[in-house]
């Protein structure tokens, strides 16, 4: 076996080690349950955007108003309390402090975010209108293993003969 060969060999079994050990780490992680919730509130996340860009009426009056600002100040909170917890430590550096305060809190806000995006989009889904039409089949097509399925499923029937009777 010559130089060039034994580079191949070593480079193909360099790489199948590599595959092999990111297959089994999707594999052993993909059932767990923080990747289901991990994959849940991007999923809400994506259902939110779809209304939002599809033009439907999200927030609704000044309640809604009212959710959206107190979970802007939540976040701002949340921004804010991670910054003090972080420079209070005295013996990280300044650019430590820095970079955990900003990773910690922009993973906060990211699940207070999709937190707030899950309870708009089950709000929507339980209302008869349009807009909760829609999100319930935007819920029913990206988690088809919702908790609440079989009612999305009952409400998505009633909407529709309600909306046929309307027509007639």
């Amino acid at each position: 076996m010559g130089f060039e060969d034994g580079w191949h060999w070593l480079r193909g079994q360099y790489k199948e080690r590599q595959s092999n050990n990111y297959r089994s780490f999707m594999l052993r992680w993909q059932n767990t349950k923080v990747w289901k919730n991990v994959d849940a509130m991007f999923a809400y996340k994506q259902i939110y955007e779809t209304l939002g860009t599809a033009g439907l009426p999200l927030l609704q009056g000044s309640q809604g108003k009212r959710k959206q600002s107190r979970a802007e100040a939540t976040k701002h909170a949340l921004m804010l309390s991670c910054g003090v917890f972080f420079f209070a430590f005295t013996k990280l550096g300044l650019f430590n402090k820095i970079f955990c305060c900003l990773i910690t809190s922009q993973a906060m806000v990211f699940v207070h975010k999709c937190n707030f995006y899950q309870g708009i989009v089950d709000e929507l889904a339980t209302s008869m209108t349009l807009t909760g039409q829609e999100a319930r089949i935007q819920v029913r097509f990206h988690l088809p293993d919702h908790p609440q399925e079989e009612l999305y499923a009952q409400l998505c029937q009633e909407y529709k003969q309600l909306s046929e009777k309307q027509l007639q």
